[in-house]
């Protein structure tokens, strides 16, 4: 199986991801006790497709970047779809408590948040990060601390480290890049399923723990930026203006860099007086 430059694996996502040559991959199973049997795996599913004019007469310099940017909108593709699926497949649980997690033998979770609660993390609790990722610990449990923009108002995920992994296959031809999935595979059955949350729970949490006297149960997705604020994100595909990679969005307003730190987003203090968010 072909492995692509480790450069283009750097970012992180709530599941792991594996370039390979073909559609039909074999890899191994555990069956336990140390046993494994091969599985086959299709990775034919449509996940993204770019148009790119004389792909194969450009030259190679040129081909490579093309090849690479739209890895990554297909990377961010399926972190949507990942999302998607955690809507519907977590279980419930409003509290953010470790004795159930506990009886699990995982110690490592990526935990998702709206990009508001992120932000009043990344603020006003100042969890030690690096670029879209926050770092925490609870007792023998660490958390990798992520956001997207498809979560809202109090939602928030829990979900084993590593516990799913996407197989992706890119093909390039004519005047066009298409890459295909495989579905997100299980690769600990036994370890704790995904867990839904709320957001406020999990601030209130993580504010104690560092004894930080915060409100986090007042954050809500900002409706509106107001008018006077004149630092506008850029255009998609526009380049950081820290370190040159792609711009993405959170909103019409608001824009990140996955590759450093830079972003726009608003401190909470400029989207107005919140609202406190009603419990479930």
């Amino acid at each position: 199986m072909e492995r692509r430059p480790e450069a283009l694996m750097s970012r992180q996502y709530p599941f792991a991801m594996e370039f390979v040559d073909r559609e039909l991959v074999s890899i191994p199973r555990d069956v336990g006790q140390g046993v494994t049997v091969p599985q086959h795996v299709r990775v034919d599913v449509p996940l993204y497709r770019k148009s790119v004019a004389g792909l194969t007469e450009l030259p190679e310099n040129q081909r490579k970047q093309a090849t690479n940017t739209a890895v990554e909108e297909a990377k961010l593709v399926a972190y949507e779809k990942f999302v998607l699926s955690l809507q519907i497949i977590a279980e419930y649980e409003p509290y953010f408590r470790l004795d159930g997690l506990r009886e699990h033998a995982e110690r490592e979770y990526l935990l998702l948040l709206p990009p508001s609660h992120w932000s009043h993390l990344r603020l006003q609790v100042a969890l030690p990060g690096r670029g879209r990722s926050l770092h925490a610990r609870f007792d023998e449990f660490a958390f990798e601390i992520l956001s997207h923009s498809r979560l809202h108002g109090n939602e928030a995920y829990l979900v084993s480290n590593q516990k799913y992994q996407l197989y992706l296959h890119v093909r390039e031809g004519g005047d066009e890049i298409r890459i295909s999935r495989s579905e997100f595979l299980d690769r600990s059955p036994t370890s704790s399923p995904p867990i839904a949350l709320q957001a406020h729970h999990v601030l209130t949490g993580l504010a104690e723990r560092d004894r930080l006297a915060a409100e986090p149960d007042a954050v809500e997705e900002p409706c509106s930026i107001p008018a006077t604020q004149e630092d506008k994100s850029p255009d998609d595909g526009a380049v950081c203006p820290d370190c040159g990679g792609v711009i993405h969005h959170f909103s019409s307003h608001e824009a990140f860099c996955l590759d450093c730190a830079w972003d726009n987003l608003s401190r909470l203090s400029e989207l107005g007086p919140p609202k406190r968010e009603p419990a479930r």
